[in-house]
């Protein structure tokens, strides 16, 4: 009985450090983020809307701009200085 509980506890460890992983990778990694910047054009804050990519292993970098608090519903530009100060 000790042994399956010690088991037990094992697999429960290993499932925990399993979630916790995902959970950071899913939070850190690729995929849409939230982000509030100061514009550097208009010296205001604004909210956008940012596509992160993983252009090579292990490195998360700032791709693409897919909306912004400023604009409205305006659709973002080509124009993207504000995707430097990410």
């Amino acid at each position: 009985m000790a042994d399956l509980v010690m088991f037990l506890t094992a697999v429960g460890w290993v499932a925990l450090v399993w979630v916790t992983f995902a959970i950071a990778v899913a939070h850190w990694g690729p995929g849409v983020a939230r982000r509030r910047v100061r514009c550097p054009e208009k010296n205001a804050r604004a909210r956008l809307a940012v596509l992160h990519s993983e252009p090579s292993f292990g490195a998360i970098q700032a791709s693409d701009v897919l909306a912004c608090s400023l604009l409205g519903n305006a659709p973002v530009t080509c124009d993207k200085r504000c995707l430097a100060r990410l």
